[in-house]
C-alpha cells in the first residue's frame, strides 16, 4: 500500500489498465483558518483508493490514527514527526486522526472514504481525554453528518 503511494507521488505510472487515483493534501499547521494547531482542511472526503498527503507545513507534527476512530477492517497508521506522509485509503469509512503531540491543543482531523459513514456511531464514542480535542472532534463529526 505505501509503496504504491510513494510511486504515485513520484509520478510513476502503473499502466493503462489502472484508474488514476486522486491525491488530496492536508497541511499540518500551527495556525490556520480553523484556529491554532489544526489540520487543514479539517475534513477530507475522498474515494476508495485515493491518497492523502499529510504535508509537514509546520514543524513538530505527525499524523496518528485514533483507536476506535477508524473502520474495523482498516490498518492503524502513524507518521514520523516533521515528515510528509502519503497514505492510500482502501477501506471505506470514517477515519479520525490526531497529532499526538498536540492532542491537548485539539489537533484532530477526519477523512471520509467512499462517502461511507457506517462507523459513525463508533466515531461518536471516541474520547480523546482532552476537552478541546473532544470539542473539535464533535464539531467535525457534526459536519460529516450534514
Amino acid at each position: 500500500m505505501r509503496v504504491a503511494a510513494l510511486l504515485t507521488a513520484l509520478g510513476v505510472s502503473f499502466g493503462a489498465g489502472v484508474a488514476s487515483a486522486a491525491m488530496v493534501e492536508v497541511k499540518q499547521l500551527n495556525a490556520g483558518q480553523g484556529g491554532t494547531f489544526v489540520f487543514e482542511p479539517g475534513i477530507v472526503r475522498i474515494g476508495v483508493g485515493d491518497f492523502v498527503k499529510f504535508t509537514a507545513s509546520d514543524r513538530n507534527h505527525q499524523v496518528t490514527s485514533v483507536r476506535g476512530g477508524i473502520p474495523a477492517a482498516a490498518a492503524a497508521f502513524n507518521s514520523r514527526r516533521n515528515e510528509d506522509y502519503i497514505l492510500e485509503f482502501t477501506v471505506p469509512g470514517i477515519y479520525v486522526y490526531e497529532c499526538t503531540s498536540h492532542r491537548s491543543l485539539g489537533m484532530v482531523g477526519i477523512i471520509v472514504v467512499g462517502n461511507d459513514t457506517s462507523n459513525l456511531n463508533a466515531v461518536k464514542q471516541v474520547d480523546l481525554n482532552v476537552p478541546l480535542a473532544n470539542q473539535r472532534l464533535t464539531a467535525l463529526v457534526a459536519q460529516v453528518t450534514r
